[in-house]
C-alpha cells in the first residue's frame, strides 16, 4: 500500500517541481487577457468617445478622453477618433449671451474639433484614416476641411511629400470622384501657406 502510494506521489512531485521551476525561470504565466495600464487606459478611453450617449450628455468627459488620446499618440485610437472630427466643442457664451468670454486665444479647429488636434498629435499614422475621409467627403464639407487641417499641420516641414501622398491616393482612389476629391485636396495643400 506504502509502495502504490509512493509510485502514484512520485509523478506529481514532479510535475509540482517542474511547475515550480518554470515559474522561478520564466516567471507565472500571463493569461490573454491581462492587459497592461495603458492598454487598459486606451480602452476605457475608446469607449468614452464611442458612447454616443455620452456625447450628448457629457461633452466635457468626451472632449477630456479625446485630449488624452491625443497625448497618448496610440495609432490604434485613430480609427475612433476619425469619426468625431466634426465633435464640437461648444463654449459657455454661445450658448447664453450673457456668459463672460474667457477665451484667452484664438479659436482654430484644433482647439473647437478636439480630435483635430488629438490627431494632429498621433501624426502620420492617421493619415491613410484622413485620406479616406478627403475621398469619401465634399471639398467643402466640415469633415474635408477638418481633414485637410490635420493634413496640413502634418505636412508642415515635408509638403511635397504630402502632396506627392495625396496625388498618389488619387491614382489609386477607387471611383473617379474620390480621385477628383483627392487631387483637389492636393492642390489646396500646395497653394497652402500654413
Amino acid at each position: 500500500m506504502k509502495t502504490y502510494r509512493l509510485e502514484r506521489a512520485l509523478p506529481v512531485a514532479f510535475a509540482t517541481w517542474l511547475a515550480l521551476a518554470t515559474i522561478s525561470l520564466f516567471g507565472y504565466p500571463h493569461s490573454a487577457s491581462q492587459v497592461s495600464p495603458k492598454e487598459d487606459e486606451l480602452e476605457k478611453l475608446l469607449n468614452t468617445i464611442r458612447d454616443t450617449n455620452l456625447q450628448e450628455t457629457d461633452p466635457n468627459r468626451v472632449i477630456k478622453a479625446i485630449q488624452r488620446l491625443g497625448e497618448l499618440r496610440d495609432p490604434a485610437a485613430v480609427d475612433d477618433l476619425v469619426p468625431l472630427l466634426t465633435f464640437r466643442r461648444w463654449y459657455p457664451w454661445e450658448k447664453d449671451p450673457h456668459a463672460k468670454i474667457d477665451a484667452v486665444e484664438p479659436i482654430g479647429p484644433s482647439t473647437r474639433y478636439p480630435a483635430v488636434g488629438a490627431l494632429m498629435d498621433i501624426g502620420k499614422p492617421s493619415l491613410p484614416a484622413l485620406i479616406k475621409v478627403i475621398e469619401n467627403h465634399e471639398p467643402h464639407s466640415l469633415e474635408t476641411e477638418n481633414a485637410m487641417h490635420v493634413v496640413t499641420y502634418l505636412s508642415r516641414d515635408k509638403r511635397p511629400e504630402y502632396i506627392d501622398y495625396l496625388k498618389e491616393a488619387a491614382n489609386k482612389a477607387p471611383t473617379p470622384q474620390a480621385a477628383e476629391r483627392l487631387r483637389k485636396a492636393a492642390d489646396t495643400l500646395k497653394k497652402s501657406k500654413r
